[in-house]
């Protein structure tokens, strides 16, 4: 047998109170209960904290393979207050935004929306055109889809002397030895 309702102590209780977790069994027995909560002072939430502008255009610091399938760990902590990195960043402003769309392609995208049932749309019928079946996502190919985005960015004219210095950077912080010069 269950407990007995803290309200009315007659019946068998069925519900708790989200406040004090005192036990009751109807309705009723919960508006006479929540009178007692009225004086109360309200719990206050703690107020979500706001991101200051340097966490929101910062690298997030994490530590990765140093290359794909390698096992040696970079511990990127701090890389982001460097000030030769700070240095690179007001010197090539759109390296910034070039690091931050290489970073946006290691995270996995958010799931897309599925065409409904039987729905083929225009020109997806007879076999031309047709849907195509989208592979599921990991952190390999999101991995390859960046080092692969970040090697075009390279090869663009007027672009690549920013990302240049960024990699000597890289290599100057974070090689350990000289047949391996990092990423």
């Amino acid at each position: 047998m269950g407990e007995i309702c803290g309200v009315c102590s007659q019946n068998e209780s069925k519900y708790k109170c989200p406040s004090c977790q005192l036990r009751y069994c109807s309705i009723a027995c919960f508006k006479q209960h929540k009178e007692t909560h009225a004086n109360d002072p309200p719990k206050e939430k703690p107020a979500p904290a706001q991101p200051t502008a340097a966490e929101i255009t910062t690298v997030p610091t994490t530590t990765r393979n140093a290359l794909p399938g390698s096992t040696k760990k970079i511990d990127f902590t701090n890389f982001e207050s460097d000030p030769e990195l700070l240095r690179l960043l007001s010197r090539y402003p759109n390296l910034r935004i070039q690091l931050q769309s290489v970073y946006g392609l290691t995270l996995e995208p958010p799931p897309q929306e599925q065409p409904s049932s039987n729905y083929r749309g225009r020109g997806r019928g007879r076999g031309r055109g047709g849907f195509h079946q989208q592979s599921h996502w990991s952190q390999a190919k999101g991995d390859k889809e960046a080092t692969e985005s970040f090697k075009n960015m390279r090869r663009v004219e007027g672009d690549d002397q920013g990302l240049a210095e960024f990699v000597h950077l890289l290599k100057m912080r974070f090689a350990t030895d000289a047949g391996h010069a990092g990423p």
